[in-house]
């Protein structure tokens, strides 16, 4: 590989982060025209089509955009695979600046050593993962009589990407809100450098180093061996901080919380959004040879489950699947749902006029995941009056299907999709919207038990919202009284809910109103986190 100056022009972006839509725009200010966009996983698991597409485009350049190599999952994978694109390859470091060139002789190189590599780094991680299906001992019953006069809480948020916006940051922030609002000092463990908004609500951080680069060959590998680091990271945060209690947002082959807790006799608090085994083996998509350790991840799993000493599940759903497939003990279970930050909110939205009258614009925001029910909103739109528009707000695979599918429908040019955006702007951006639209879908057989950040959101900014009934959105509104709540799934149910809400403005300003009221009464971080301290007193 050599240095080289940045390619000008006409260029086919890989996009190797998780930041969506952060890769187009770094290139632009390069001077670059991306003329089209293909995520990772689109190149790692159907090579042959990008080439096709990228011989199609005329393009002399393909650019692998990283937001940190040092930090990039499956970098030999990545740069082997661009042997096989009819085109010069360049790679392009987001956090460095540095734009090398790809040789094919090196990429050969890479694709001959990946089986010896692989075969080293997943005996490290079976010996490493094996360790830790040992039971932990809990902590602590408690670690001092009043926590909200002087104490400490180290929060342990390792997600492995460069996330700077989604429901995953949001609950952070939120939660680390709520305690600093109770008066607790807070430690922040992380893998990444935290948005500024975050870290200026810690008073101490610990962001772990880059793990090896033969570690990240696969995302098993690496999530073993980011466990390790964490442990180390943690201690090294708990001599400096000395909290009163551990804070994790449970992850897949994650026990470093646990062993924490249990050596330091602290104790541990277990963030769960849904069980990590299960979800991955039946929503996700499982690296070669994962096989074998997700049995060694459920060990962990509940080893991590059974040393907790609170587990926050974000939904009752939630809880119960934790119960089915981990054994947790009920008697250690709290459903704690996400939450909003008003201050937040309003700080955002400040100044801002109720929207105009005239054409009426959908907001709506999302990773276009499948059960999100975006495509259902796409739908719903050509099925309303030319004078509706819709904000679809984010990135994620399913956005280019989205904007196809409005092509096709005759609905392609009052939809706008600008991406993803910085979390004030892009509650600004939903302010400004007449209605708020949250389509949530089922997920098979598997009850939904996600407890949506966005849905807060929406209530506090006090717009009228139609909504899928469905599980905990059902369960937080309240049909007629905070919002419209419609059959999840259905288009028609969905357009005709809409419409109700265009027909009576009276009627939504009423639920809008009543929404944010609800929010602010009963649905806040600084409440949430209240509520945790209490369980943790028991």
């Amino acid at each position: 590989m050599t240095d080289l100056n940045f390619p000008k022009g006409s260029v086919v972006c890989i996009d190797a982060g998780s930041d969506h839509g952060r890769a187009s725009a770094a290139l632009a200010d390069l001077g670059m025209t991306v003329v089209e966009t293909f995520t990772r996983r689109e190149l790692l698991s159907n090579p042959l089509r990008i080439r096709s597409a990228i011989a199609d485009s005329g393009v002399g350049s393909a650019v692998i955009f990283s937001p940190d190599w040092s930090r990039q999952s499956l970098p030999q994978l990545l740069e082997a695979s661009v042997v096989s694109l009819p085109v010069s390859c360049i790679r392009y470091d987001g956090a460095t600046g540095e734009a090398i060139q790809i040789s094919r002789f090196n990429s050969v190189k890479r694709l001959v050593a990946l089986p010896l590599v692989l075969s080293i780094q997943i005996a490290l991680a079976g010996w490493n993962a094996w360790r830790l299906c040992r039971p932990f001992s809990q902590g602590a019953a408690t670690a001092w009589e009043d926590p909200e006069q002087n104490g400490a809480v180290l929060a342990m948020w390792l997600v492995r990407e460069d996330i700077r916006v989604g429901g995953s940051v949001s609950h952070i922030k939120g939660i680390v809100s709520g305690f600093r609002a109770r008066g607790l000092r807070v430690g922040l463990l992380t893998c990444n450098e935290p948005p500024e908004e975050l870290r200026r609500l810690v008073d101490d951080v610990e962001v772990l180093w880059p793990v090896a680069e033969g570690a990240r060959v696969m995302p098993y590998t690496e999530a073993i061996a980011l466990n390790r680091q964490a442990a180390a990271g943690a201690a090294r945060l708990v001599a400096r901080l000395r909290p009163d209690f551990i804070y994790q947002r449970h992850a897949i082959y994650l026990t470093a919380g646990a062993e924490l807790a249990s050596s330091e006799n602290i104790p541990l608090v277990l963030e769960v959004n849904g069980p990590a085994v299960w979800s991955r083996e039946n929503w996700e998509m499982r690296a070669p040879g994962e096989g074998p350790f997700l049995r060694v991840a459920l060990a962990m799993e509940k080893a991590t489950v059974e040393g907790a000493d609170l587990i926050a599940s974000v939904s009752s759903n939630a809880e119960d699947a934790l119960l089915k497939e981990c054994g947790a003990r009920p008697a250690k279970l709290l459903v704690s749902p996400n939450a909003v930050s008003p201050d937040q909110i309003d700080l955002a939205i400040a100044g801002m006029e109720p929207p105009a009258k005239g054409r009426v614009t959908l907001g709506w925001v999302g990773s276009f995941g499948p059960w999100h029910g975006a495509k259902n909103l796409v739908e719903a739109l050509a099925d309303l009056p030319e004078s509706v528009d819709a904000l679809m707000i984010g990135e994620g695979e399913g956005k280019a299907e989205c904007q196809e599918l409005a092509d096709s429908l005759g609905a392609g040019e009052r939809l706008k999709m600008p991406g993803s955006l910085p979390h004030a702007e892009t509650l600004r951006q939903l302010a400004g919207c007449h209605i708020l639209v949250s389509p949530h879908v089922g997920t098979g057989d598997q009850s939904f038990f996600g407890s949506p950040t966005k849905l807060f959101e929406f209530m506090a900014i006090g717009r009228p919202i139609v909504a899928s009934d469905l599980e905990q959105i059902g369960e937080v509104l309240t049909d007629g009284v905070t919002a419209v709540l419609v059959e999840q799934g259905s288009v028609r149910a969905l357009v005709e809910g809409i419409k109700l809400i265009m027909r009576s403005p009276d009627l939504g300003r009423a639920l809008g109103a009543a929404a944010r009221a609800e929010a602010l009464a009963h649905h806040t971080w600084e409440k949430r986190a209240a509520e945790i301290l209490e369980a943790l007193r028991v």
